[in-house]
């Protein structure tokens, strides 16, 4: 038998299609009912408290919609500086194109879509708007526009915003 009739051979079997599931810890799942307020977030935002290991954030549940403008104008927003080298400004609004106005534009219907694979809803951030942090280490809290949390970080969570 020739080498090239042997190896001839080998490229006949097709190879068994090997699908791809998620697999996830069930102790490390983020939490349904906080899944679900991301979920709804593209259309109402609700007063929430978040208890992490870190710290309690507090703030509105935000559409992915808005932050990912938010982010887009921020990107933006040195464009208009003078000391800026030439060329940069193009530079700048291209990246947040290709990285924030996609997402920013994205509808809701769309999202959800694309947030569904084999069944299972694979959402895992949720955002906070006007968000205030309290940390150990610090009197006051710190305040952000937004902040994108990872929800199975999320310790425990209760209904309203702290002042």
């Amino acid at each position: 038998m020739a080498d090239d009739e042997t190896s001839e051979g080998l490229h006949d079997t097709a190879e068994p299609e090997r699908p791809i599931a998620p697999v996830f810890d069930v102790y490390s799942r983020p939490e349904q009912n906080l899944v679900e307020i991301a979920m709804m977030a593209s259309f109402i935002g609700f007063p929430l408290t978040l208890y992490m290991p870190w710290g309690i954030v507090s703030g509105h549940a935000a559409s992915p919609n808005e932050y990912y403008a938010h982010l887009a104008a921020r990107a933006r927003s040195g464009i208009s500086d003078p000391n800026l080298p030439e060329g940069w400004g193009k530079i700048l609004d291209q990246w947040a194109e290709a990285n924030f106005d996609a997402y920013a534009d994205m509808d809701p219907a769309e999202r959800t879509e694309k947030s569904y694979y084999d069944g299972v809803n694979l959402t895992s951030q949720l955002i906070v708007k006007d968000a205030k942090c309290w940390t150990s280490g610090f009197d006051k809290p710190i305040e952000h526009d937004f902040l994108r949390v990872r929800i199975s970080d999320v310790s425990a969570w209760a209904w309203g915003a702290l002042q």
